[in-house]
């Protein structure tokens, strides 16, 4: 499974230096919303949403059947990340 993408030498000198120092990536996956608000107290509040597809009954998308359109391996690695470094992620089904 792909976590990382690379678009250009900046990238890769970046990536390359902080994987010598034991830090692992992810830049695909990310949830498709942060909601966040500003507090009274001057805290801020979020969390993150991935938007999927309800599948329609008796229809097929992208080989998938009736029921709900799934997480990618790479956005069930992102989520599981971001929740345990403590971060809210909803995922909501839409039709």
């Amino acid at each position: 499974m792909e976590l990382v993408r690379i678009a250009n030498k900046r990238e890769q000198e970046t990536f390359d230096e902080h994987s010598k120092e034991g830090w692992k990536c992810i830049n695909k996956g990310f949830p498709d919303f942060l909601f966040y608000k500003d507090l009274p107290n001057g805290k801020t509040e979020g969390f993150f949403v991935e938007v999927k597809t309800k599948i329609p009954q008796g229809k097929i998308r992208n080989g998938v059947g009736t029921g709900v359109y799934h997480l990618l391996p790479h956005q069930e690695e992102m989520h599981k990340v971001l929740r345990k470094m403590g971060f809210e992620v909803k995922v909501i089904y839409k039709d």
